[in-house]
């Protein structure tokens, strides 16, 4: 598919999946990693609202 295929298809609010190889995809670095960090409530209370 061209470059220019493929943005018209997505211009138009049309699915690309169906264009795309998908059995070798992945999304590398999805590793969690708990760390503690102190932070002052006033912070808290506006990431709250």
């Amino acid at each position: 598919m061209k470059t220019s295929d493929f943005d018209a298809t997505l211009d138009e609010g049309n699915s690309i999946l169906n264009t795309l190889d998908l059995s070798a995809a992945y999304r590398p670095d999805l590793n969690q990693k708990r760390v503690n960090v102190d932070i002052p409530v006033w912070m808290i209370q506006a990431l709250d609202r």
